[in-house]
């Protein structure tokens, strides 16, 4: 019997320069079945160039045929610039590390944690590089800078570097990303409750790093609590809990929500010392001391019931009792009770969980679905140094749109929204002043340059896609 006769050397290189362009990234191009060379295959499918050009070279057929001379050239290339590209990592690596350790001893934690993340995707063994001394101890001062932020209260800054090193260890670490968790809920509670405490914050820390130039005037408006939470009830606490013990992907146990829904509380009491401004009874530490244990007792009667909690009892155990024991000691709102509960409950599923409240539906529902009943311009917040404040900038009206045709265009400032002045507002807020039904009229008093008086533009509203 004859073998099967090899195939042809020109055959065999054109599936190679397939293989390695796939493999390289290199953009050659030939057309030939697939190769059967498995020593070549092989090393090419491994991504050891290095090897496979050595291997081509002593090959005396390929070495001696026009497309393995070819080939041969774009491979030396390739392992050139690719040898090049690694020296350079390398180095730029070197650099990082040296800075990161130079501002680590200066205390400059931010710019060594920005180093720190700069080595990181440079390295190939990103575990080799979070065990180096260098990064240990930076990570160690991290660790200890940001508990004495969270001494002081100030937890954007603890945020940011548990964040930094939890990013370091690619996400993976338990106790940096529960850190992370951990603080969020802080800053989203005096977000919503004190932000002026954050707006100090933010201005110390800018006058600290000569950023004052950056510091913008506090806005009122996010300090309406009220108004976001408009909405929020005991029933809400109840459809929380119900819809997503039933639909949520992992299945939670609906004893885990509702210790969660407690624990949403207990952070809240966590933050009394900021909030006490805000709700006055968080002073009161008698009080304050008897809604924690109770809290506490409720969340005990969750975790250590034997038998699996269903909704008649969640609500006769657990719901019920805090609304009662709030009444009876620290007395805040009803609807505080009922979104810090709801926000507790899905707070500890994942991080792409979170609840559409009813002040957010609008905006929410505009972003999803990509159409709205507005006067379609495109609006920014643009700060004006000789007014020291935020102004409403129309950045572009849309084509065709209620705006364009009424006359709006580019760089007007809008300076009032149906003859209320626009000075304090945020973007959400003058999206939803300008927003609105379908054929209502929105009157928006415009600055523009060259005219010494305010244009009014009564502006009909009308479907707008994005």
């Amino acid at each position: 019997m004859k073998s099967a006769p090899r195939q042809t050397v020109p055959i065999r290189l054109a599936a190679l320069f397939l293989l390695v362009s796939t493999f390289a990234g290199r953009p050659i191009v030939a057309q030939a079945p697939a190769a059967d060379d498995v020593n070549f295959t092989h090393l090419a499918r491994q991504g050891n160039f290095e090897l496979l050009l050595a291997s081509l070279k002593s090959d005396h057929d390929v070495a001696s045929d026009g497309l393995g001379a070819s080939l041969i050239d774009n491979l030396e290339a390739f392992c050139a610039h690719r040898a090049a590209m690694l020296r350079q990592r390398e180095e730029a690596y070197e650099t990082a590390m040296a800075e990161l350790a130079e501002q680590t001893a200066l205390g400059e934690l931010e710019e060594a944690l920005s180093k720190a993340l700069e080595a990181h995707n440079l390295v190939a063994d990103p575990e080799a590089m979070r065990s180096d001394p260098r990064v240990q101890t930076l990570v160690s001062r991290t660790a200890e800078a940001a508990l004495a932020a969270e001494q002081e209260g100030d937890w954007i800054e603890a945020l940011s570097f548990y964040r930094a090193v939890d990013l370091l260890y690619d996400n993976s670490s338990p106790e940096y990303h529960a850190h992370v968790s951990r603080a969020l809920k802080r800053v989203r509670v005096l977000r919503l409750y004190a932000p002026r405490r954050l707006y100090d914050f933010s201005v110390a820390r800018a006058q600290e790093e000569d950023r004052e130039d950056e510091i913008q005037p506090f806005n009122d408006e996010d300090a309406n609590w009220e108004e976001r939470l408009k909405g929020s009830n005991r029933r809400i606490v109840d459809e929380v809990l119900r819809y997503t013990t039933a639909k949520h992907i992992t299945g939670p146990s609906l004893a885990k929500l509702t210790e969660g829904a407690v624990d949403g509380l207990l952070v809240l009491l966590d933050s009394r010392e900021a909030l006490a401004e805000t709700f006055p009874t968080l002073a009161d530490d008698d009080a304050v001391g008897r809604f924690r244990i109770g809290l506490l007792d409720i969340r005990d009667l969750v975790r250590h019931r034997k038998r699996s909690l269903n909704m008649d009892v969640a609500r006769d155990k657990v719901i019920r009792p805090v609304f009662k024991l709030n009444d009876a000691t620290v007395k805040l709102p009803e609807i505080v009770i009922s979104h810090e509960m709801a926000e507790g409950a899905v707070a500890g599923l994942d991080d792409f969980t979170s609840i559409i409240w009813p002040y957010d539906k609008e905006t929410f529902s505009r972003n999803t679905k990509g159409n709205f009943y507005g006067v379609g311009i495109q609006i920014a917040l643009k700060h004006n140094p000789e007014l020291h404040r935020e102004e409403l900038l129309v950045v572009s009206p849309l084509p065709d749109s209620p705006a364009y045709r009424a006359g709006v265009k580019a760089d007007d400032i809008i300076d009032t929204v149906d003859d209320r002045p626009t000075k304090r507002w945020s973007l959400d807020r003058a999206v939803r002043e300008i927003t609105g039904p379908e054929g209502t009229v929105v009157t928006l008093g415009i600055k523009r340059d060259g005219e010494e008086t305010l244009l009014y533009f009564p502006i009909t509203r009308a479907q707008i896609e994005i």
